[in-house]
């Protein structure tokens, strides 16, 4: 239930008015002076009452506010809130709306509040709600106030406003016995102290003490019961008034003050004659008006209010669910509350008094005791995460608060926020090594290929210390021949080259059943057969998983991973072997058609080359933009890939360009190419819109119809018309989805890679937040997209050959763009093992003639030597 705002009536169950609108308000009343309780300033019980606002409201900040001649913030809390003394001009502090209009002010937005929108705070972005009430002494009236303050719009509730009352009586009435202190302190004569006293409301005594004369006033008088002209005026009639409890200590102290000539102070209870106890603070010194003739002169107040303030105080600490521990200076514990006792899994009986790092020794030598002894030493607080070791094991969120007696921990238990955020981060690392081994299986070409790929990126990913894939033998159904995919050692590799489907271990099972099996540690292990005990010495492992690789319901082999610790098999783990599994199948399938694909190169290439000829798009005729593309085949004929470009106008005018790579190197890759570059343009021409949603939209279609294909691309789109600003240029936007770069070649040969971060592939399945880039395109620049088969050698850094091409175009800028993509394929295609697709734009000035264009797909004559099929 929020509070009622000024001007708005309340409902029925709101029966709390937020005060008058300070609006509308009579000019605040003259103040006095208040700087005499400027010494206060970073009190350990203000500090405490601002630091519990922060934390049970759950705000930014909080302050305890002087306003006298200046906003002076007396103590503070919260993350936002800076170190106790900070000043403010009084027209800019919120706080000057509780003094002057005496009542709570309650602001949910305030930049929509015309009160507060303009002053600083709102304006740097510091204050966007707040709540405060006012501070009310004895002697001067509102002094201040208690507040607390979001960065964020907030509707403050009733709950909220009671809370902050009950904290702002404690703090009131601390900084009534502040003052009092203050004043005492400094008065050195027995008047001084009266008119202290008086001024205070507060009754006064005077004490003779070798006549025994004691003189009260009626304050005092009234406080012990006492009726006008009944009092005895001997220390006799004080004792007679005291409780039996607190005679002893209160003597003590008359004692010892009289002893040292010095100061006096004890608190105690008064039982008065009615039968009511009040609970009282005396505070006084020892003058000697003649040598050896001592004077008692002093002040009590009736701190009973006070105290039950204090314990109301006490009550919100102990049932708060914020931890809270407070130190001495000798970093002994001195009070916790039961949050604190449930995380420390101890009673506060054992450890109330004992020291810190003995209670905890898990903070000695950490990150605990450093931000420890600095919030001490600096004196300001110390704002931290940190993990606690077993057995506690818990993570904290800790504010060390310092002051004049100790230090005051307050934590939260955050361990399942940070082991949320844990998992997190392991499941998204996981994906990202899904999509990542995915594509280094796409580019196996071999059996030895998949296997060091399994060992160096599958079974990393999964944890693991090794494992192993293993085939039926096409030969003999019986018998798994198995392929090491790490180094468990020569005895795991001797033991498991071939391995009858009979065997009474995991992976014979698998293949028999076609089923998963999982051993989570070394007693499933051992208790799964007799076979087990030498396997695990053979591997050191301590917990396997076996998982069936089919393909299309039939088992052709298993994938088998070992662990050197227990593993709990969680969904999510499970879900993840069986990706790996899946992704292995694949593979293996893929390898197997890749086989017989070679096997049959001579009969299939000459049809291969002509389906994927007949895919490439002819290019548009533009003005004022001409496009040229080349397409060369790997050198391999049976090596027929999923390379393409494309080109064409959208409904905007607006020209699309693609290049993209299907993985694969066989007829399929050349079909599903085809099917990806139609979905594609179908998407670009449906609904215009950037690359980044184009390829977003293209990634859930492919999902949609279960292409099953992986694949890289740079789509880019440039503007039908010069853009204003850029001396008659173009404006290119692209996406790039795991593809090399595009090549920005100027007219003058300078070039420059447009190498900026890429988002994942296209068909692995993980959602993932697409990114447009933008670069001008000036007259005379060429634009290069192009696939990997350009640039990629075996053995050689990618990053080498891009600088190659970079390079290469630069120096060849100058030529008409047919002869420039000949020359560029002259120099740097001759060794290229994988196939080329290559689409340069070049951009002419709207008002000049266009070069014509030439045959779009005519790769250079001393390459087609290379290429019978051309």
């Amino acid at each position: 239930m929020s509070v009622p705002r000024p001007g708005a009536p309340p409902a029925d169950d709101e029966a709390r008015p937020a005060g008058p609108d300070p609006t509308s308000a009579a000019p605040p009343r003259p103040r006095p002076d208040l700087r005499r309780l400027l010494p206060v300033t970073g009190d350990v019980t203000l500090q405490v009452v601002a630091q519990l606002a922060a934390r049970a409201l759950g705000t930014n900040g909080a302050e305890v506010t002087l306003v006298a001649d200046e906003h002076v913030a007396l103590a503070t809390g919260g993350p936002q809130a800076g170190p106790p003394g900070r000043r403010r001009e009084p027209e800019q502090a919120f706080c000057t709306l509780v003094t002057g209009t005496d009542a709570p002010v309650v602001i949910d937005d305030a930049h929509a509040d015309p009160r507060v929108a303009e002053r600083e705070p709102v304006v740097r972005g510091e204050v966007g709600a707040y709540l405060g009430v006012p501070l009310r002494t004895n002697q001067d009236g509102v002094v201040g106030a208690l507040c607390v303050f979001e960065r964020r719009p907030r509707v403050w509730t009733h709950d909220d406003l009671d809370l902050l009352l009950r904290l702002a009586a404690a703090a009131a009435d601390r900084l009534t016995m502040a003052g009092l202190d203050h004043e005492l302190g400094g008065a050195g004569r027995q008047e001084a102290l009266a008119g202290a006293a008086h001024a205070a409301g507060i009754g006064s005594f005077s004490w003779d003490v070798t006549d025994d004369v004691l003189v009260w006033d009626e304050p005092l008088l009234s406080l012990f019961g006492y009726a006008p002209g009944t009092f005895p005026g001997h220390i006799a009639a004080f004792n007679s008034r005291l409780h039996p409890e607190d005679l002893a200590a209160t003597g003590a102290a008359i004692e010892a003050a009289l002893t040292q000539r010095g100061e006096y102070a004890a608190e105690f209870r008064v039982v008065r004659p009615d039968g009511t106890v009040r609970q009282v603070a005396a505070r006084g010194r020892v003058l000697e008006t003649a040598p050896g003739r001592p004077f008692l002169v002093g002040a009590v107040t009736d701190v009973t209010a006070l105290r039950e303030r204090d314990a109301r105080t006490a009550e919100i600490l102990e049932d708060m669910p914020v931890g809270f521990i407070a130190l001495d200076r000798a970093w002994r514990i001195t009070a916790m509350n039961k949050e604190a006792e449930r995380v420390a899994e101890e009673s506060r009986a054992n450890l109330v008094g004992r020291d810190l790092w003995s209670c905890f020794p898990g903070t000695s030598g950490t990150v605990f005791e450093e931000n420890y002894r600095r919030a001490v030493a600096e004196q300001r607080d110390a704002v931290f995460d940190a993990y606690y070791p077993a057995p506690l094991d818990v993570w904290l969120e800790i504010r060390a608060s310092p002051g004049p007696d100790g230090l005051a921990l307050y934590f939260l238990d955050v361990t399942a926020r940070q082991r949320a955020l844990q998992a997190e981060e392991l499941s998204a690392r996981r994906m990202r090594g899904v999509a990542q081994f995915a594509l280094a299986l796409g580019r196996t070409d071999t059996m030895d290929d998949l296997v060091r790929t399994i060992a160096e990126d599958g079974l990393r990913e999964l944890g693991c210390n090794g494992g192993s894939i293993a085939m039926v033998d096409p030969d003999d159904e019986t018998t798994l021949l198995s392929r090491l995919a790490s180094s468990y050692g020569a005895s795991a590799q001797r033991s498991y080259g071939r391995l009858p489907l009979s065997a009474d271990l995991p992976v014979a099972k698998t293949a028999r059943t076609g089923r998963r099996l999982l051993l989570p540690d070394r007693r499933s292990c051992l208790e799964y057969s007799a076979a087990m005990p030498a396997a695990l010495e053979a591997t050191g492992a301590q917990a396997f998983a076996t998982l069936p690789l089919v393909i299309g319901g039939r088992t052709i082999g298993v994938v088998a991973a070992g662990w050197s610790e227990a593993q709990p098999f969680d969904a999510e783990q499970i879900s993840l072997l069986e990706t790996f599994a899946a992704q292995c199948a694949q593979a293996l399938q893929r390898l197997d058609a890749l086989q017989a694909e070679r096997d049959s190169a001579a009969r299939v290439a000459g049809l291969s080359l002509a389906l994927q000829r007949s895919l490439l798009a002819d290019l548009p005729d533009l003005d004022h933009l001409e496009l040229a593309a080349r397409y060369l085949p790997a050198a391999d004929e049976a090596q027929v890939g999923g390379d393409w470009y494309d080109a064409f106008t959208v409904a905007d005018g607006s020209t699309c360009v693609v290049v993209g790579d299907v993985t694969g190197h066989d007829q399929d890759a050349v079909v599903q190419m085809g099917q990806l570059r139609n979905i594609l343009r179908g998407t670009a021409h449906a609904v215009v819109h950037p690359p980044a949603e184009i390829l977003r939209r293209l990634d859930h279609a492919m999902h949609d119809l279960a292409l099953g294909v992986l694949a890289t691309t740079v789509l880019a789109t440039i503007d039908p018309a010069p853009s204003k600003g850029t001396a008659g240029g173009r404006t290119v936007r692209w996406c790039n989805a795991g593809h090399p770069p595009p090549l920005l070649v100027l007219a003058d040969g300078g070039a420059e890679l447009l190498d900026r971060p890429g988002d994942l592939m296209l068909g692995v399945g993980v959602p993932t937040d697409r990114v447009d880039h933008t670069r001008d395109l000036p007259p005379g620049a060429t634009l290069l997209l192009y696939t990997d088969g350009l640039v990629e050698r075996r053995e050689e850094l990618l990053d080498t050959g891009l600088v190659r091409l970079r390079d290469a175009a630069g120096r060849l800028a100058h030529l008409p763009l047919e002869e420039f993509c000949d020359a560029l394929l002259e120099q740097l295609a001759e060794d290229s093992v994988d196939d080329i697709a290559l689409l340069a734009i070049r951009a002419h000035t709207a008002d000049g003639p266009r070069p014509g264009r030439e045959g779009p797909t005519a790769p250079p004559r001393d390459l087609r030597r290379r290429h019978p099929a051309f």
